[in-house]
């Protein structure tokens, strides 16, 4: 099972997707006050068992709550997404059991992209775009995600034939009108 960290807008759940699509579904992106002009689609996973790590990281108990969430999500998923960036800040965090992928970019229009997707999905949100890059031997650059190189990607560390290519494909079609760069 692969641990997918980013920052929200990142495309995280595509990249968790794509590694294993069991109970993702595409929820449609429009214009605030416009349901009717869709512009792009995220995707989300409607396991409830899966959509836990949000809680934050403050005491040594909740590092330990982290790996035995991930223990317990081991047989359910081959991918798992997770914001929880700061832990890694201040904690050692042992990748030897999952392994995790980090999204990033140093990009800047990237991070005006991102700002205007999370303006659409949820209410005033603002993330600082940092880069904890030093933290992960597996990195993807967002670009490579918007770009279709996601598969060549994946492929360095998960064999292409288990890689979901068609729910990549559809994400990637239904978001063309969001690449606006």
């Amino acid at each position: 099972m692969f641990v997918i960290v980013y920052t929200p807008g990142y495309c995280g759940n595509i990249v968790a997707a794509t590694i294993d699509s069991t109970d993702y579904k595409f929820i449609n992106i429009s214009k605030p006050k416009d349901s009717s002009n869709i512009i792009g689609c995220h995707l989300k996973n409607s396991n409830p068992s899966l959509r836990n790590l949000t809680l934050p990281v403050v005491t040594i108990e909740d590092v330990n709550h982290y790996y035995q969430y991930l223990d317990d999500c081991k047989n359910l998923s081959k991918a798992v997404p997770s914001h929880r960036l700061w832990i890694f800040n201040y904690w050692k965090i042992d990748f030897g059991k999952y392994p995790h992928i980090y999204i990033t970019t140093n990009d800047s229009n990237l991070h005006k992209w991102v700002d205007d997707r999370i303006d659409l999905m949820t209410t005033s949100i603002k993330y600082e775009h940092v880069n904890y890059s030093k933290y992960f031997d597996k990195i993807i650059d967002l670009k490579d995600i918007i770009n279709g190189n996601l598969i060549n990607v994946l492929s360095q560390w998960i064999n292409v034939d288990e890689l979901d290519k068609n729910i990549y494909k559809q994400w990637l079609e239904k978001n063309k009108k969001q690449f606006y760069f």
